[in-house]
């Protein structure tokens, strides 16, 4: 946040220190310019989904599908596509703060600590290409969604078939990892309330039809913050909304550079991937949106460059973050692990855009 809000800061003075600007008509570029609908959808699903969390939704979630389970392959599967799928719903950062510090603690309660890297590793994947199938999965898909207007057709339509490979890459990773009988006992199912549970789901879906302009998105916003508020107040006061920060200093950063950098017929694919890399790809998204009407090969590739570095896709660094807490020795063996992982589902998809291209 802080980054973002310096390099937004630099932009500022580098631009009224070499172009003469009206400052009125500056803020009314900006001001047109900042993707509000944006804003208010994230810090709605983002609201909705710290509610869920305190009252221990997820976790009663993860107690359903694990309690009953009798292999080691079983409970992998389990942990690395809740993730999966859930992402698409709460969003890839919110699924991986959810499983995997639950996941590290019942791989240690099982005493099989030697693949809980691989898991990790796994989850990660799982929760940044498993959003990458809904408007609402990722912060670059909901600014590409609301960005270039367009339908729910048209978003599946472009990005299912890497979210499928993905799903099946995984299995096979998943597969290679020895199974073995086991039993969890360790497990408690825990009570959540119900009112507020019910009152989130309302609250969510209200999110979604104004994801889908089936409902006012102003309206919806009011609804769901006053609403959480009333609700839990420790839904908008324990929730990080730095993220919106993020945004508004994102938007103000690429609106200063427009005005000194043009981009004339470049690969937008590979200059998301590429810029991701180095930046993240919500930024990435951002700044190369100034640049291209095509938002089929900006949505592939800021998605798709989320894997490669640590810091292509801020949700890798939570999860990298939670397991240095119980393994501080590792970094750099977890750094070796995911990068050539994320190589191997790199090259695979990059192959498979290749070929739709033929």
């Amino acid at each position: 946040m802080l980054l973002t809000f310096i390099l937004s800061l630099i932009s500022f003075v580098i631009l009224i220190s070499f172009r003469q600007i009206d400052y009125l008509e500056y803020f009314n570029l900006l001001y047109e310019f900042i993707s509000f609908k944006t804003l208010a959808l994230l810090s709605m699903f983002i609201a909705v989904n710290k509610s869920l969390e305190l009252i221990g939704a997820f976790k009663l979630l993860a107690f359903f599908i694990l309690n009953k389970i009798k292999s080691l392959r079983a409970i992998i599967s389990s942990l690395v596509f809740i993730c999966f799928f859930t992402s698409m719903l709460i969003t890839n950062d919110v699924a991986l703060i959810c499983f995997v510090p639950f996941s590290i603690y019942l791989l240690k309660e099982l005493k099989v600590e030697n693949i809980t890297m691989q898991v990790v590793i796994l989850q990660t994947l799982a929760a940044n290409l498993g959003s990458m199938l809904t408007p609402f999965g990722n912060p670059q898909n909901l600014f590409i969604f609301t960005h270039f207007k367009l339908s729910i057709i048209d978003f599946i339509n472009t990005i299912y078939i890497y979210c499928f490979a993905s799903f099946l890459l995984l299995i096979l990773f998943i597969l290679k990892i020895k199974n073995q009988n086991i039993k969890i006992k360790s497990l408690e199912k825990n009570q959540i309330n119900n009112k507020i549970f019910l009152l989130n789901i309302i609250f969510f879906i209200i999110s979604i039809a104004c994801v889908l302009d089936i409902f006012n998105i102003y309206f919806g916003f009011l609804i769901v913050i006053l609403g959480s508020l009333l609700a839990n107040k420790n839904s908008i006061f324990k929730a990080d909304f730095g993220i919106i920060i993020i945004f508004i200093n994102l938007f103000i950063f690429v609106k200063n550079i427009s005005f000194f950098i043009e981009f004339n017929n470049i690969d937008i694919f590979y200059y998301s991937i590429f810029l991701s890399w180095f930046i993240s790809n919500v930024p990435a998204c951002v700044f190369l949106a100034n640049y291209t009407n095509d938002f089929k090969e900006l949505l592939i590739g800021v998605n798709i460059g989320s894997l490669g570095t640590l810091i292509a896709s801020m949700a890798s660094l939570i999860s990298y973050k939670y397991y240095l807490v119980s393994y501080k020795n590792h970094a750099f063996k977890y750094i070796f692990h995911f990068t050539w992982i994320n190589i191997v589902f790199l090259v695979v998809l990059l192959g498979i855009k290749e070929l739709s291209r033929l």
